[in-house]
């Protein structure tokens, strides 16, 4: 789910409206990129996103919340959607 945080918001590890904080810091042009091409919303994403002087540091980062399911575990927020899987 997403969170209840905007993704351009400081977040602190003590956040519990955060589950999930995922630096997108390297493809922060593409996901500005990709937004404003939704023609269709482009008054909201463009209000949303980038209004009141925010530029592409809104675009740097993804809040999500835990949908179902066991409650993380790990540190939260996690640095990733599959912090707690088994690798392999």
């Amino acid at each position: 789910w997403t969170g209840e945080r905007a993704p351009w918001l400081r977040h602190d590890r003590d956040d519990p409206s955060v589950d999930y904080f995922v630096d997108v810091r390297d493809v922060a042009a593409l996901k500005r990129d990709a937004l404003l091409l939704h023609r269709s919303q482009h008054h909201v994403i463009a209000e949303r996103f980038f209004g009141r002087g925010r530029g592409l540091e809104s675009c740097e980062a993804e809040v999500f919340r835990h949908g179902s399911g066991p409650i993380p575990r790990g540190p939260r927020p996690a640095p990733s959607l599959f912090a707690e899987l088994p690798a392999g």
